[in-house]
């Protein structure tokens, strides 16, 4: 989880931009809704199908309408405008690695998993940890 938070974080985990930017890949389109270049910021805040998780997870945030170009805007917006505690935290890069579990067992052919399962999902792995 550490791994995926600094990553994530970084920039670096292999969304489409990314893998368009290194000649993977030649569509950088976001899958989940067609709309969109596929950022970090893109898949874990604006994309409809994060939306839908946030708002299942009952983390309320401040910034709703708000536009983050990356996954680490919304996290420094967080601890540094919100003053959010190390739960929140913790309870975000949770369900931002299931979201991007999801994503990624879609993609090689297995079935969507609901918002629901992705939001209950991360509060095991919470727990467990």
């Amino acid at each position: 989880m550490k791994s995926f938070a600094w990553r994530v974080c970084r920039n670096i985990i292999p969304m489409k931009v990314n893998l368009c930017h290194r000649q993977v890949i030649d569509d950088n389109t976001c899958e989940a809704c067609g709309s969109s270049k596929e950022t970090s910021g893109h898949i874990f805040w604006e994309c409809e199908a994060a939306c839908e998780v946030w708002v299942q997870s009952g983390i309320s945030f401040k910034a709703h309408g708000v536009k983050y170009n990356e996954f680490v805007d919304l996290v420094w917006n967080l601890i540094f405008f919100q003053h959010v505690k190390n739960d929140v935290l913790e309870m975000l890069f949770m369900i931002a690695w299931n979201m991007w579990h999801n994503r990624n067992v879609v993609r090689h052919g297995s079935s969507l998993q609901s918002t629901t399962l992705v939001v209950q999902k991360a509060q095991v792995l919470l727990d467990e940890f």
